[in-house]
């Protein structure tokens, strides 16, 4: 492995940067080969990851630090989102955070969307699921033009933006792939 051997600064201590990869990814993937109780308080050693033990703070983090993370270690692995519910997120806020993580992984987040399904979480969010694919088209249009215009506006018939300045702005151009 390319990066074997190369120190990580993490919670006080240096670990090897296979092992801190591979502990990611396996947090990302649903803790594959991990044993943890229900609370997500134990955490045992797992040979995928040498030996590295996996905290439970490592369950309490975003997505989204998690691709931070390992765009840190990594140089050509794209970084994607799964699944993102738009239309229950603030726009600008999402156009941030996306343009952030592409910015921050030299170009290499790929943004995964939906507009989702279920009607009790979407009324917890202020989402009418009737015009939910509308809300989450406008929402990407909105993104997109905070995403590509140095002063950017946006007229929808759901949402709307006055002239806004967003930066950073996204190393893929136009921005990434949707």
């Amino acid at each position: 492995h390319a990066t074997q051997g190369l120190p990580v600064r993490g919670r006080g201590h240096t670990r090897r940067q296979g092992h801190f990869i591979l502990r990611q990814l396996a947090c990302l993937h649903g803790g594959a080969g991990l044993s943890v109780d229900r609370q997500g308080r134990r955490a045992k050693r797992t040979p995928s990851a040498g030996a590295a033990e996996i905290s439970r703070i490592s369950f309490l983090r975003t997505a989204s630090s998690k691709l931070v993370e390992l765009s840190a270690v990594t140089t050509k692995l794209r970084l994607g989102t799964g699944v993102t519910l738009v239309a229950q997120r603030d726009p600008i806020w999402t156009a941030k955070e996306v343009a952030s993580l592409d910015s921050l992984s030299g170009g290499r987040l790929i943004l995964g969307i939906g507009y989702g399904w279920n009607k009790e979480e979407m009324a917890q969010h202020g989402v009418e699921y009737s015009r939910r694919r509308q809300l989450l088209r406008e929402k990407v249009l909105l993104m997109k033009a905070l995403w590509t215009e140095d002063e950017a506006s946006f007229a929808g018939e759901l949402i709307g933006l006055e002239p806004s300045w967003a930066w950073p702005k996204p190393d893929q151009r136009p921005h990434p792939p949707i």
